[in-house]
Formats: C-alpha cells, structure tokens, sequence
C-alpha cells in the first residue's frame, strides 16, 4: 500500500449531503467515492498536460529558491 495523505476539503452543505447520500445508495465509503471521482478528474484527457504545464510554471516560478537548494 503506498502511503496516504490526510486532508480536509470544504464544500457546500447540500453537496455534501448529495455525496453522502450517494455513498449510501452506492454502499460506498464516502472516501472511495471522492477517491474515484478525482482519479476520473486527473484522468481525462488532456489532465497530465495542465499538471505537466502547472508544475513548469512552478518550477520558473521558484527557480532561485530551487538553485539554492542543491548548493
């Protein structure tokens, strides 16, 4: 199992409640149907590219922080 990182999301009540409800119908851990719904997010077409994209505009972004670093 790789390791898992905790986080708290905020979202308005009556989404939630639609979520929950689903994870009840679907008899599913909340945490799976988020899970999967990300997943599904970062999968489509056209995802890895905005990540790729996002990540350079990091790295320009910080780049004498991150040439300090190896020094």
């Amino acid at each position: 199992m790789s390791a898992i990182h905790v986080f708290t999301a905020r979202m308005p009540v009556d989404e939630y409640d639609a979520l929950r409800a689903y994870a009840h119908f679907t008899r599913r851990p909340i945490n799976d149907v988020v899970l999967a719904a990300i997943r599904a997010y970062l999968g489509e077409k056209g995802r890895a590219e905005e990540l790729d994209a996002a990540v350079e505009r990091m790295k320009e972004q910080f780049r004498a922080t991150l040439d300090n670093l190896g020094d």
